[in-house]
């Protein structure tokens, strides 16, 4: 116990025997000749020491132990005084509260104090005795305060023991104490998860605005979630994900390049972000200088999804590499039946027709087990009726088509429709059919889908290739009238019907139906470009508003020769001869009708005076002159 004649600090005794009774730790109990100078615990000696701090729970006042006789404790106990007063169970309970409140501070101050000791206890000690000592007592508190929260259940299970060996009716007294201690838990298990409950909400909440396509919200949690800590792979793609959807394609591209970088292997949904990418480009001049950049992507990518498989079928088409194709393709239509079509094509650009009709037979049933649980998917529906049509089954077909227009009329199912019409219509010809028969077919397209360019295309082609059949010619003139004057009126009517009269020498109405057309519907490149020829060909012609209609289709279809010729045509008509070469030049290739552009080549050249390139075109215009 400590000395009061060497207390020069002027530390009321009292309070440091409070403290070493309340924590039983005397500041003074080892001697400085002994274990603490020489550093010397024995395996007992540490064993007596803890087994006596855990048996000391938040001693109560007069170090009393309930409902022990003191004729059944041995002699020296140190945890009994029988000349002193037994707390009785109630006022334990009632102390029990303020201890477990106040014990951390009680802990603090014995340390306090025996830090304040150290120079007034030890002063006939050396430097190297003090220090040694000092080591020694802050390895007691330091276990002291490791056994802390021990002391407190062990306090609770004291007063516990002793109400069990006494009155059954004090239960409830317990429960201050009880709901202490479970405070004082909870309290620090919340202070110790705080951090990773909020970053967990952060990225609930950011996982959740992205499914709702919300990235400027999800975006915001996740700034939050990157101040907190350092992100995972998993969170570094969900980070560039948002990125890219916010914007920001530059550093989203950055993150997902150092999740998958060339060399080593990373993260394999980035992984396979970058080979379904450079598998979109594969067919450019860009993408087979990748290939090898591709196949390591696609080595590392996650899982064997639909997408995957079909970047492996691009990579392994480049490289003909066909097998290993097939077997991809096959893998992967297992799931998705609208593959099978790919399959079939594969398997008949080898020239394997047995494994292609294998395929189609495949699909067939896949299609059909597949619409019986999705009956409103016309896509499905529509490869369907591909199938059906391929296994020469064409009444199928029609049959599945029509059941998808009854099921929803939308424009994807009137447009396969209508090919599937023209499809026939093609046969048709193909075997000799009439023009009627192939006329009641493209009646069936045009009913399907009456703005369908193909459609007026095909009976513009059998009103051309009739010839003389001038009951056909005007079968089609009159149905084509007859569109145009129904509310199933389109642009493309009125092209039609514009070509037709053009055809039969009606000029005026021809430019009439035209311009109607191109009221209608003025992004319709070939309306443009038939106004702009017929309004450079008239009796009077308007070159000025030609040449505008002209330079617009050239624009906007630039690798159109017909296009190209018109314009140039226009500015040589113009006086504009040196602008007008460039664009028919690069129609020549394109044009059927090459003889007509090589005479206006050589008109063009002689204009400017260079007989030798004239004559050069005139003699490949086949004019001997």
């Amino acid at each position: 116990m400590t000395d009061p004649h060497q207390n020069n600090r002027k530390i009321n005794p009292k309070v440091i025997e409070r403290l070493e009774d309340d924590w039983d730790y005397d500041v003074d109990s080892f001697d400085a000749d002994g274990e603490l100078r020489t550093w010397n615990f024995s395996f007992r000696q540490s064993i007596d020491f803890l087994i006596r701090v855990i048996r000391t729970p938040l001693r109560m006042h007069g170090n009393a132990v309930a409902n022990i006789p003191a004729d059944e404790t041995e002699d020296g106990d140190e945890y009994l005084d029988p000349g002193k007063p037994q707390d009785t169970f109630f006022q334990k309970l009632i102390i029990l509260p303020g201890k477990l409140i106040f014990s951390p501070l009680s802990i603090l101050s014995l340390f306090y104090v025996s830090w304040l000791h150290t120079d007034e206890l030890d002063h006939d000690l050396n430097t190297k005795e003090r220090s040694s000592k000092l080591l020694g007592r802050a390895f007691i508190l330091l276990i002291l305060i490791l056994l802390f929260p021990f002391r407190l259940l062990f306090a609770v299970l004291s007063v516990l023991a002793g109400f069990f060996d006494g009155r059954k009716t004090e239960a409830l007294f317990i429960l201050p104490s009880f709901i202490m201690v479970c405070l004082f838990g909870y309290v620090l298990f919340y202070q110790f998860t705080r951090t990773d409950r909020i970053q967990k909400r952060y990225q609930f909440y950011a996982v959740e605005a992205m499914k709702d396509n919300d990235f400027a919200r999800a975006k915001t949690f996740f700034k939050r979630l990157k101040l907190m800590k350092d992100f995972e792979p998993e969170e570094q793609y969900q980070w560039a994900t948002i990125l890219n959807r916010t914007g920001e394609s530059d550093r989203a591209e950055q993150i997902i390049n150092s999740l998958a970088p060339e060399n080593t292997t990373g993260f394999p949904p980035a992984h396979t972000l970058k080979a379904l990418a450079l598998a979109r480009v594969i067919n450019s001049q860009e993408g087979r200088q990748q290939l090898a950049s591709l196949h390591w992507h696609l080595k590392n990518a996650d899982g064997n999804s639909e997408e995957l498989s079909q970047a492996w079928v691009s990579y392994y088409l480049v490289v003909e590499e066909w097998e290993l194709a097939a077997e991809k393709l096959e893998i992967a239509a297992q799931n998705n039946p609208l593959l099978y079509e790919a399959l079939y094509r594969l398997y008949l650009s080898q020239n394997r027709k047995a494994e292609g009709e294998f395929a189609l037979k495949k699909a067939d049933k896949a299609f059909q087990e597949y619409l019986k649980e999705n009956p409103i998917n016309q896509k499905a529906r529509i490869g369907w009726a591909w199938v059906a049509t391929n296994l020469n089954d064409h009444a199928k077909a029609e049959a599945i088509l029509l059941q998808g227009k009854r099921i929803n009329n939308d424009a994807a199912i009137n447009r396969a429709l209508s090919d599937f019409y023209i499809l026939q219509q093609v046969r048709a010809q193909q075997s000799g059919a009439d023009i009627s028969q192939q006329l009641q077919l493209l009646n069936l397209a045009q009913k399907a889908d009456p703005s369908y360019a193909r459609v007026y295309s095909s009976m513009m082609e059998i009103f051309v290739r009739g010839g003389r059949d001038e009951e056909s010619q005007a079968e089609i003139r009159k149905k084509i009238q007859e569109v145009v004057a129904s509310e199933q009126s389109s642009p493309m009517a009125h092209f039609a019907l514009s070509n037709i009269l053009f055809q039969d020498g009606d000029q005026k109405a021809a430019m009439f139906h035209l311009e109607q057309a191109y009221r209608m519907d003025s992004s319709l490149i070939s309306v443009m470009n038939n106004l702009a020829w017929m309004l450079a060909h008239s009796e009077h012609p308007d070159l000025d508003r030609a040449l505008e209609l002209a330079t617009v289709a050239v624009s906007r279809v630039p690798k159109d020769a017909r296009c190209r010729d018109t314009l140039g045509t226009i500015l040589m008509k113009q006086g504009k001869y040196k602008d007008a070469i460039p664009h028919l030049e690069m129609a020549l290739p394109g044009v059927s009708d090459k003889q007509a552009v090589h005479q206006k080549l050589s008109a063009t050249y002689k204009s400017l005076g260079m007989d030798e390139l004239s004559q050069i075109h005139q003699k490949a215009s086949g004019d001997p002159k």
